[in-house]
């Protein structure tokens, strides 16, 4: 699946669905996880950066890790054919469609807010919202 076709059929969040991205910025995409399966097949020369999910931690060697994401199954990132960063998050196919409406809450509420274009002041309101909403605690 291409990036645009990712783009048109799931969920873009982040600075890009927030409005107060940069050229250079990434692009965060909340998938099912048998999507997320699919680009890794489909893709397989790409550079992917895995991270690892232990009791809603994410983790990888570069020290990232966030607890706010819910019950997130997999992260991946990777460069497509036109170098856009592309980051996916993957959630279990059996509640993605249930947790597809908080994150459209999500991108709402932060549009909502002000001083976005300022990183920290955008962390503050995501790791808010993002608990807000459900995300963070969410459990069908």
């Amino acid at each position: 699946m291409t990036t645009d076709e990712l783009l048109d059929n799931y969920i873009l969040t982040g600075s890009r669905a927030f409005n107060c991205h940069t050229d250079e910025s990434d692009y965060d995409i909340v998938v099912p996880l048998s999507t997320f399966n699919e680009q890794l097949k489909l893709y397989p020369n790409y550079t992917w950066t895995y991270f690892e999910v232990k009791h809603n931690k994410v983790e990888n060697k570069d020290g990232y890790e966030q607890t706010i994401w819910g019950p997130l199954c997999a992260i991946a990132k990777y460069t497509d054919e036109q170098n856009k960063t592309i980051n996916l998050f993957a959630y279990d196919d059996d509640i993605y469609d249930d947790i597809k409406p908080l994150f459209h809450r999500l991108n709402f509420l932060m549009n909502l807010r002000e001083n976005l274009d300022e990183r920290d002041i955008r962390l503050d309101h995501f790791t808010e919202i993002i608990q807000q909403v459900g995300i963070t605690h969410f459990n069908k």
